[in-house]
Order: structure tokens, then sequence, then C-alpha cells
């Protein structure tokens, strides 16, 4: 069995995974990051659904990212030799502020296909600097994720802030229904950092073949909500979606406070 030495994944709330990594392949006198800034200010001009550049493409993202994984350690279990993971640059998209453009790469990690391996997204965020692109920070096991080597994928941009913006990663998993999230992670003043995870479905049935029927199913809708304030708050509702038209039957607001401390009864179990 094939196992990344150093990575883990960790929960909402915290900073960018992979600091031994980070410090290895990129200069390690890099600043910490000033604290949230939650109070009201003028905000920037983005625009997140920039057009495809001429000059950037993802051989260039595979290119820069080796700097990167080329340093990850590797241990290999002896009992399978042959274990490998196979790592894909499959989403490419660029966004901009008032002062910069930007490229985010999306890589899809898939472990072998067999019992309970797993994938993950890794993402990378590059800068347009004097005509040349450069890598500005990255994130490995960024999220998404789910079983039988499944990685997730890229889903959207979505402002979360004056001056943010959050990479959303879609994952899940499925076994007689499927339990399905969101991975959001958050990007300012150049900088990756984990934001939060949010349950957006959860179903689950009995029976088999044309027997089959779904007992439960729940899914949440959310967004984030301009407040006055930097930092936006974050909504989310809750609906049944057993019943016809999907009823609505829960919502909540809520403001960030050292991340989105989302109420339980808005996290699905599998």
């Amino acid at each position: 069995m094939l196992i990344l030495v150093g990575l883990s994944y960790c929960g909402c709330h915290q900073s960018s995974a992979t600091r031994q990594q980070r410090e290895t392949a990129t200069d390690s006198s890099r600043k910490n990051l000033k604290k949230t800034d939650t109070s009201a200010t003028t905000p920037e001009l983005w625009n997140l659904q920039e057009e495809p550049q001429p000059d950037f493409n993802l051989r260039q993202v595979r290119m820069l990212s080796r700097i990167v994984y080329d340093t990850l350690r590797i241990k290999i279990d002896p009992d399978m030799p042959d274990d490998t993971v196979e790592r894909t640059f499959k989403d490419l998209s660029f966004f901009s502020t008032d002062k910069n453009k930007y490229a985010v790469a999306v890589a899809e990690n898939r472990g072998p296909f067999y019992g309970a391996s797993y994938g993950w997204c890794d993402i990378f965020i590059f800068k347009k600097e004097k005509d040349k692109w450069t890598m500005t920070d990255f994130m490995l096991q960024a999220g998404g994720g789910g079983m039988y080597g499944h990685p997730g994928n890229f889903s959207t941009l979505v402002r979360t802030g004056d001056h943010s913006l959050a990479i959303v990663l879609e994952g899940g998993q499925e076994h007689m229904g499927g339990n399905y999230h969101h991975s959001l992670i958050n990007f300012e003043n150049d900088r990756l950092k984990r934001l939060c995870s949010i349950s957006t479905m959860h179903n689950y049935g009995s029976g088999a073949g044309d027997d089959f029927v779904y007992t439960e199913c729940d899914s949440n809708k959310y967004h984030f909500i301009r407040n006055g304030k930097a930092v936006y708050d974050l909504k989310i509702e809750k609906y049944n979606c057993l019943s016809k038209g999907g009823e609505k039957v829960d919502e909540v607001i809520i403001p960030y406070t050292k991340g989105y401390q989302i109420p339980e009864r808005f996290n699905f179990s599998s």
C-alpha cells in the first residue's frame, strides 16, 4: 500500500496543510499570515470568470508544480510494490482582482481501486506578475475525496468577503445511499486557508433492484451574504428532499468568528 508521508487532512478553521513540504519546496522565510480583519472595508473588484489565458496552460502547471511533488517522500508497502497513486490536473480556472490576474489549478489524486482506498484534491494558485506566471501558494489534500479512490473534483469559485474567495471542492461516498460535501478553501492576500466543510446531500435507502426505495434524504443549500464587514456571513438552508418539491425545514445565518461554526443539525451522518 502506498502512503504519502507527512500529509494529513485537517478539519475546518485550520491553516494550509503540509507546512513541512511547503518549507522544503518554497522559501522557508515566508512571513506569517496576518489575522483576518473583519471590519468593514471597500470591496475589491473581482472577476471570478476570467477567460482562459493564452500564455498559461496545464502543461505549465505540471512543470511549476514539480517543485512541490518532487519533494514528497513516498513509502511503498513491500507487500504491494505495484501500489500507485494517479495524479491528474483536470481543472484550470482564471480569476482577477482590480490589481492582479490569478489561475487556480486542481490536481485530482486517485488511490488504487480496492477496499477503503481514498482520493483527494490538491490546489495550486498562480499569479501573473510582469508577464510571468509564478506559484503563490498551494495546499495538498485540500478536500474532495471519497471511497474507492475517487478524488472528488473542482466545483466553483465563490466570494466569501470583500477581499477573499473560496475554491469549492466536491466530495462524497456512496453505499446504500450517499453522503456528499463541499470543502471550501479560502484565498486571501495570496494565501490559501481551510475555511469549512459543508454537507450538501445525504440519502439512504433499503431494498434491492426495483424494490429499492430511499428512506432518508436531506440536502443543504448555502451562500454568502454581504453584511457590511470584510468577511461575509454564511447562510445554510436545509431541505427534506423526500417531500414533494423539497420542503425547507431549517435555516441558519452564521457570522465569521475565526471560522464558521456550523450547527451539528446541518451536518449529515454517513
